[in-house]
């Protein structure tokens, strides 16, 4: 099974050294480009170096908006984007604070 990675759970799980999880759940890994080069090294430049790592060793998949066309899978992107906002629009309508959702999943995560 692949995967598409998301820069929250990678964050997660890179720092709580439990990214063996991706390699060993999934035959193949990808993020795409934007979320490698802008959002991961934004939000954390020591898990961007181990992340860019993996990604040198080849087990990881930077893809770009070409790849997706290409793939047919651009559509699919579009529909996750917009689920994504829609589930943060709603956590900000009903004042549920997102963040502290990220933070039980990565309680969650370091139980696994």
């Amino acid at each position: 099974m692949n995967a598409s990675l998301d820069t929250d759970v990678v964050i997660h799980l890179y720092l709580s050294d439990k990214q063996g999880l991706f390699f060993g759940l999934f035959d193949k890994l990808y993020m795409h480009e934007y979320l490698y080069e802008k959002e991961l090294k934004r939000k954390s430049l020591q898990v961007y170096e181990k992340f860019s790592s993996d990604l040198d060793e080849g087990r990881i998949e930077i893809i770009t908006n070409k790849d997706l066309i290409e793939k047919g899978i651009k559509g699919l992107f579009e529909d996750y984007k917009r689920d994504y906002n829609w589930i943060v629009k709603y956590c900000k309508r009903k004042n549920i604070d997102y963040k502290i959702k990220m933070i039980e999943l990565k309680k969650y995560l370091s139980k696994i």
